[in-house]
């Protein structure tokens, strides 16, 4: 099936937000990392999307952006086991 994605509109401090997705059995002991996450959607400019994700057990993030700068990805319920890079880029 089709997943549709909402978050909250940053409004002036976003110009767009980026969709990213990664395998959840590749977060334990690295958690959110530019090495297993990957984008997906890139100047998402509504928080409607829809999209029909690939097969597995997928995590979904999304991530503000301002120009060149990419906001957070996102905490872990447990950061310092699960930590995030913000080091992600798009095409």
């Amino acid at each position: 099936g089709a997943v549709t994605f909402s978050w909250e509109n940053l409004g002036a401090p976003a110009d767009s937000y980026r969709l990213y997705q990664g395998s959840i059995a590749a977060l334990p002991g690295t958690g959110v990392t530019s090495a297993n996450t990957s984008p997906i959607l890139c100047g998402i400019l509504s928080a409607g999307t829809t999209l029909v994700p690939a097969p597995g057990n997928l995590f979904f993030l999304v991530a503000g952006q301002k120009g060149s700068l990419i906001g957070p990805l996102g905490n872990a319920t447990d950061p310092g086991t699960f930590p995030r890079s913000a080091s992600q880029t798009c095409p």
